[in-house]
């Protein structure tokens, strides 16, 4: 059994879900069956509007396991809801969306072959949130499959489909941070999978989420927690129209109230909601309302697209060039600087997409984007590039396993100008190294120094030597036993590039980790 530290169990990270001793059911007649004193959210959908498909954590309480149940429509009242024991899972599974002819269920889980972030500082497993999809054959749903055409180490919920199947869209979150939630898009009938953030009017900053079409192709609902509404969450309407967004407006008539309001549905000429009516309930019923015509939306005309925000790494076997998973840390820094980096970031991820890594907002073509990548069973790599290369497309970063003989060049440990003493700028690429050979206790390096082409080769020999030895005292100094490290110099006589002066005398400066 593995002990996971959820999203779904964030309680405090994630409002939507808060659990209050108090649980107070308002019942609507046609509701009767479906609303408990625990959750119940996230309401979808067949075409005659005579099946719905909703997640609760009635088997479990209020702040246990949320699964998906579903009810049918008989003589104005919906049935007991019965488990979908064919899409569940021991774990969490909520938000649901039908695909416009009934066969595709889409929905998001933290199930076991969800994306697994490193262990907490309590050794819990961190799995995020994925959306999983499973088809209707006539009889039964398929056995459910992750798209992981979207799935990242971030939380992905709340999926649906545009009435015309193009448009793929979610809700999406750092893990523990929903804060940050934000609504996606991928557009399945493009090349290349390119998912992007909706437009800043949509997505305002303030926990944007669960998008879902209305009663054409044309109409959006979506929740949020943005200033004009009624309460916390409330559900506000937009269009999207010929390519363009139209700026959104508050739901009108009885939706919103001075509560949360979510995971809106459409079907019969009504509105389904989740919501919690009052601010001191905080437990989710489903609610239904008449749809109202909403007055005509201002459309918001064209913009020109942002600057790119975001830069994408894949880390790939150096011999093989296969994709792997693992850890990345981009760092901004000025051209011929060794000050620390102006900018930082850093993200985990698995191998079947390139980690994505927020850009700094502003940045200009003359610094250098330091990366370095990290991956068990690989040597750490760094490696600098310019912000013209990574804003490009994916940036490859290669590392290359841990194997005898396998070696790793570093041109981010600095010395003071002809001598071997150490600059504090290099102390990031050092800790980089330390860190390695305390999660390999086993691992051995020669470290070698090389030099530029400049002067004679006897002081070249001699200045190589002693900067190796220099970094080794560093690491021995800072707990690695002495019999791991062995030095030597190369001095100038195995350069990159036989070559002096710029760019030429950077790449040739460098030390050498070579495992033993």
């Amino acid at each position: 059994m593995r002990l996971i530290l959820s999203a779904r169990l964030l309680i405090a990270a994630n409002a939507l879900f808060d659990v209050l001793a108090a649980a107070e059911i308002r019942q609507q007649p046609a509701l009767e069956a479906i609303n408990t004193a625990a959750q119940e959210f996230a309401p979808t959908f067949s075409a005659d509007g005579k099946t719905m498909i909703f997640s609760s954590t009635r088997a479990s309480g209020k702040g246990g396991f949320s699964h998906l149940y579903m009810s049918k429509l008989v003589d104005g009242k919906w049935s007991s809801p019965t488990p979908l024991h064919s899409v569940n899972s021991q774990f969490n599974d909520e938000t649901p969306y039908l695909s416009a002819d009934s066969k595709i269920l889409l929905f998001a889980s933290d199930r076991d072959g969800s994306i697994e972030l490193p262990k907490d500082a309590q050794g819990r497993v961190r799995v995020s949130f994925d959306i999983y999809l499973a088809q209707w054959d006539g009889k039964t749903w398929s056995n459910p499959r992750p798209v992981q055409e979207i799935n990242t180490p971030w939380n992905e919920k709340s999926p649906s489909l545009s009435r015309d199947g193009r448009y793929l869209f979610f809700s999406s979150w750092p893990f523990g941070d929903m804060q940050r939630s934000r609504i996606r898009v991928l557009d399945l009938k493009s090349s290349g999978n390119t998912i992007e953030d909706l437009p800043p009017h949509i997505n305002s900053g303030n926990q944007e989420t669960a998008l879902v079409p209305g009663e054409d192709n044309t109409r959006y609902y979506f929740s949020s927690r943005r200033p004009g509404g009624k309460g916390g969450w409330d559900i506000w309407q937009t269009r999207f129209d010929k390519g363009v967004w139209a700026e959104p407006e508050l739901l009108g008539g009885n939706v919103n109230t001075e509560g949360h309001e979510a995971f809106l549905a459409v079907s019969n000429g009504n509105y389904f909601i989740s919501s919690t009516f009052n601010r001191e309930k905080n437990d989710y019923d489903l609610n239904i309302e008449p749809i109202q015509e909403p007055k005509p939306a201002v459309v918001k005309k064209e913009e020109p697209k942002p600057p790119q925000k975001h830069w994408q790494v894949q880390l790939i076997d150096a011999d093989t060039k296969e994709k792997i998973g693992g850890y990345v840390r981009l760092e901004v820094l000025e051209a011929d600087s060794e000050k620390d980096a102006a900018y930082t970031a850093e993200q985990n991820g698995g191998a079947n997409h390139a980690i994505e890594l927020d850009a700094p907002k502003k940045v200009t073509s003359e610094e250098i984007v330091r990366l370095t990548g990290k991956s068990a069973g690989y040597l750490p790599s760094t490696e600098d590039t310019d912000v013209p290369t990574i804003e490009a497309g994916t940036y490859l970063l290669p590392l290359k396993k841990m194997q005898k003989n396998a070696s790793l060049d570093i041109r981010s440990i600095y010395f003071d100008f002809d001598s071997a003493r150490l600059k504090n700028s290099s102390v990031p690429t050092l800790k980089l190294i330390l860190d390695f050979l305390k999660q390999n206790p086993k691992a051995e390096f020669e470290i070698i120094g090389h030099t530029d082409l400049k002067g004679t080769a006897e002081y070249n020999q001699a200045l190589s030597e002693k900067r190796a030895e220099s970094v080794r005292n560093w690491l021995v100094k800072n707990g690695v036993a002495e019999n791991r490290l062995s030095v030597s110099g190369a001095g100038e006589s195995r350069p990159v590039v036989a070559r002096k002066g710029k760019p030429y005398d950077e790449q040739n400066r460098r030390t050498e980790f070579r495992m033993k």
